[in-house]
């Protein structure tokens, strides 16, 4: 978790920037706090597969408009940089960073917009990659740039990808999921149809046992009334596994 925020055992005026890893037991218990270093506000963050936490930061109080910031925090809780320069500047009409685990340790980190005004449709592509503790993001991968629109989750015991399209209105209403191995190959791919015509797809989820959660379109089902529309899954058991 990261904001600013404070113990329940904290006096309110404690409440201060920060990053604190919680435990997925029950019940949730916290396993390291730390400081933040950057005082903007947060525009994404994530972890690799140990645990190593990124935070970025809107960077301008310190490197000036438009510039955005980063610490690493180690899977024990250490702060490993500080507060460091991760952009200089970045188009403006991109809305916020997301941090993907690469196979392998480190991160990629991508830039995320909402194309319509509900927040339903995304749009994204892959910037940089991030090692664990650098300051200095490399280039994105050209297996990993040339695939917009995509989000990449770890798979396979963290050997492989898959590759899930960003959410989006789209003339056919099916989704196409992607298995790429952990230099970039393509290992084939499956398409999930949801019904004919058009629809507005909703994000797909990958589970730790490899197990691929598609929330259906709601074109793909009968939302009659006074029930209306909800919320409905269909899902793939061990998929990836």
């Amino acid at each position: 978790m990261v904001g600013n925020f404070r113990r329940g055992s904290e006096a309110e005026s404690s409440a201060s920037p920060r990053a604190t890893f919680v435990s997925g037991g029950a019940p949730p218990a916290e396993v390291w706090s730390v400081p933040l270093a950057s005082s903007g506000a947060t525009l994404g963050a994530g972890l690799d597969l140990v645990g190593n936490a990124l935070v970025i930061t809107d960077g301008t109080a310190r490197w000036g408009a438009g510039a955005t910031s980063a610490q690493w925090i180690s899977s024990s809780g250490i702060d490993l940089t500080g507060d460091f320069l991760l952009f200089s500047s970045e188009p403006s009409e991109w809305g916020w960073l997301e941090a993907s685990p690469l196979v392998g340790g480190g991160l990629a980190i991508r830039r995320v917009k909402v194309t319509d005004m509900f927040r339903r449709e995304l749009a994204s592509r892959y910037l940089c990659v991030l090692a664990v503790g650098s300051t200095a993001c490399e280039p994105a991968p050209e297996w990993l740039s040339l695939r917009a629109n995509v989000r990449i989750e770890p798979v396979r015991n963290g050997t492989a990808y898959a590759a899930l399209p960003d959410p989006m209105f789209v003339p056919d209403c099916k989704q196409t999921v992607e298995l790429v191995d952990a230099t970039g190959i393509s290992c084939g791919s499956i398409e999930l149809r949801m019904t004919h015509g058009s629809c507005r797809t909703r994000e797909l989820g990958v589970g730790q046992d490899g197990t691929l959660i598609q929330p259906l379109a709601n074109e793909a089902w009968q939302c009659a009334a006074p029930r209306g529309c909800r919320a409905t899954w269909r899902w793939w058991p061990g998929l990836f596994r």
